[in-house]
């Protein structure tokens, strides 16, 4: 973990204050045509980017370029801007200095033994939302227009006003950062989602250079000549011979453990990480000390773990999906676009140290910035992502098959852990039939000014999100969002402030679209698995009439979610919007649309929105849903009423 940087998801306690005691020994380097005074010629070796720690230094870029923002919500740059600023920092780099890049290592899986640690940063983060959320009761600054990508230099080091990151970073950042790289020819083929931590994977590139944000890189043994460079040393300068160079800080642990006199940075981290009240010189001696009995002690031996290779990851997958990728090409392709979240769910199947037959699969559901004080809008829809863990698990052998999914989300002040079991095949047979007209019955034509059209694929999947805003305030005897409140969600509103309610409805939105990205991409693995092999899917062997229709909903599922748009057209902000009378127009006739599909009135509003309801108002509350339930009955797949029917258990 970057000693600066408590946003860079990377989840070992790093050593603090590592970075800064190693910086006088650090070699001053040059990328480039040119030469430049008090540095040398960056080494020609192979270089490799930390796709996380790149990820977040780019957000922080973007960051800084909004120096006259009020707050953090104003200030957040668009999934766009940060993409357009990924590709245009990797093409500068690489065609005005030089620097080509062998791979991008993004995390897919992170060891159960760093769990605590997960859920501790998780938590550190609901307790900023949370004091943000005292700070502005009545609302928060809300800019209805972005800082574009031509209006600063990511090259260029600048400070971030703290006030700006009073916030974790955008959820889906990561996701967005490897749906760029897909996209664009040059860095394609570079990027690898691995089945294990990104640092892990970087170390592993003998006597290569690692851009890295994450000190934890320089614990590992990189080699006689590996070596690390920090993001935020790099800096744009002009040569000696007036070229566009890249400056940056080389270091090179094992020449500076030579320079200490040791035996290897290790000891010396070892020591600063044991006492970190002490100073460098003190660490220094202690380390210098260290003999082969205190490196075979328990306690260093337990640390050291963390920064060893042996068979950490190499151990052989023993999950079906795992021993497809070898065969499958498709497959194999599919993984590499997965999110990290979806990835590591997949994996973690893979292991030895989850494969006991009651074990769960973790799922780390992404932090929202939603209301603290409400319940989680996660809790908006849970059905979608059931339904795709289920997939997953109906996918594999009966004895593979994991006993549940372990959620981790807010639960009130605290991250806590909820199971979700997967359904059985009849029940997932039934959602499927109900899901897939709904799908196919929201891709409706729309008449603007007189012309009629379908719906882009994008327009699709956001009125998608607004039908189940409608369906689960209904579902729940909540008053319905008002139009203007849900036209805000997809279109540029004219407005300085947000409330909290504003905020908490964007993020049930944001909630509803990635549980369907979630369920779209377990849908592909599912019909990947045994796509192409002359294996029988599991759920074909299982007994009855359901296990060849599900086959064919399966099929369907597939077709009807596989071009689910990518995270910065789908997760666009209001604010990144352009005004636009036509594209208001388009979204009052899809709104107006959506409401007459869910055969909802807007005025349908039978109890008040607040969270505090009295314990009258909540037994109120209470009877009216369980009324609710029982005019849908669960098994009724005509019914149009998805949300009560994937909800029931």
């Amino acid at each position: 973990m970057d000693d600066s940087d408590d946003d860079c998801e990377r989840f070992g306690m790093g050593v603090p204050h590592l970075t800064a005691s190693l910086r006088p020994y650090a070699t001053p380097v040059v990328f480039g045509k040119g030469t430049l005074s008090g540095h040398e010629k960056a080494p020609s070796q192979g270089k490799v980017i930390d796709g996380p720690a790149f990820a977040y230094y780019i957000y922080h870029a973007c960051l800084a370029s909004r120096q006259h923002a009020q707050g953090p919500l104003e200030a957040v740059p668009s999934y766009r801007e940060i993409g357009d600023e990924t590709i245009a920092w990797l093409d500068q780099v690489n065609q005005e200095m030089g620097l080509k890049f062998e791979n991008f290592y993004f995390d897919g899986l992170l060891p159960l033994i760093k769990r605590p640690v997960r859920l501790s940063r998780l938590q550190g983060y609901l307790k900023q939302l949370a004091a943000y959320r005292k700070l502005t009761p009545k609302g928060v600054p809300y800019a209805t227009v972005t800082v574009t990508s031509t209006e600063h230099n990511l090259l260029v080091a600048r400070h971030v006003p703290s006030k700006l990151t009073a916030l974790p970073a955008p959820p889906f950042l990561v996701p967005a950062v490897i749906e760029v790289l897909m996209e664009h020819l040059p860095y394609k083929a570079l990027v690898r989602v691995v089945p294990g931590e990104a640092d892990y994977y970087c170390a592993r590139k003998e006597d290569h250079i690692i851009f890295t944000s994450d000190s934890d890189l320089l614990v590992y043994d990189l080699g006689v000549n590996g070596s690390v460079i920090f993001f935020d040393d790099l800096e744009e300068a002009v040569s000696d011979e007036n070229q566009p160079v890249l400056k940056g800080l080389l270091y090179q642990p094992q020449k500076i453990a030579n320079r200490l006199g040791l035996k290897g940075i290790e000891d010396l981290a070892y020591e600063m990480w044991k006492q970190p009240s002490a100073t460098f010189n003190e660490a220094l001696a202690l380390a210098r000390e260290h003999t082969d009995d205190i490196r075979d002690s328990d306690n260093y031996r337990l640390w050291r773990l963390d920064y060893e290779f042996g068979d950490k990851y190499d151990v052989p997958f023993r999950g079906t999906v795992q021993r497809h990728f070898a065969t499958n090409k498709r497959l194999l392709h599919i993984l590499r676009r997965l999110d990290p979240r979806v990835a590591e769910c997949i994996n973690q199947h893979g292991y030895d140290e989850a494969a006991d037959e009651d074990s769960d699969l973790p799922f780390y559901l992404p932090f929202l910035i939603e209301d603290p004080t409400r319940a989680t809008a996660w809790d908006t829809e849970l059905p979608l992502r059931r339904l795709g863990y289920s997939l997953l698990y109906l996918a594999l052998p009966k004895e593979e098959r994991p006993y549940s999914i372990t959620e981790y989300k807010r639960r009130g002040q605290i991250i806590n852990e909820e199971e979700i079991k997967a359904i059985k095949l009849v029940r997932a047979t039934w959602w499927c039939e109900l899901l897939i007209p709904t799908l196919e019955g929201l891709n409706f034509t729309i008449t603007v000014d007189g012309r009629s059209r379908k719906m882009t694929t994008t327009e699709f999947w956001k009125a998608f999100g607004i039908y189940q805003i409608l369906r689960w305030h209904h579902s729940k005897v909540r008053k319905i969002p008002n139009r203007s409140d849900l036209k805000a969600l997809v279109t540029n509103p004219c407005c300085t402030t947000q409330t909290w309610a504003q905020i908490h409805l964007f993020a049930q939105y944001q909630a509803i679209l990635y549980s369907a990205r979630i369920l779209q991409q377990f849908t592909q693995i599912a019909y990947q698995v045994n796509k192409g092999t002359s294996t029988t899917p599991a759920y074909e062997l299982e007994k009855g009439p359901f296990a060849s229709e599900f086959t064919l909903l399966l099929s369907k599922l597939h077709r009807l979610t596989k071009e689910m748009p990518c995270v910065e057209e789908i997760f666009i902000a209001p604010k990144d919007f352009p005004r636009s009378t036509s594209e208001s127009q388009i979204w009052d006739v899809i709104i107006r649309t959506v409401f007459e599909f869910c055969g909802i009135e807007e005025e349908e509003s039978t109890l008040i929105e607040k969270e505090d309801l009295s314990r009258a108002e909540k037994k109120k509350r209470k009877r009216a849903e369980s009324k609710v339930k029982e005019e849908v009955k669960p098994l009724n797949v005509q019914s149009n009423n998805m949300y009560n029917i994937l909800s029931f258990d």
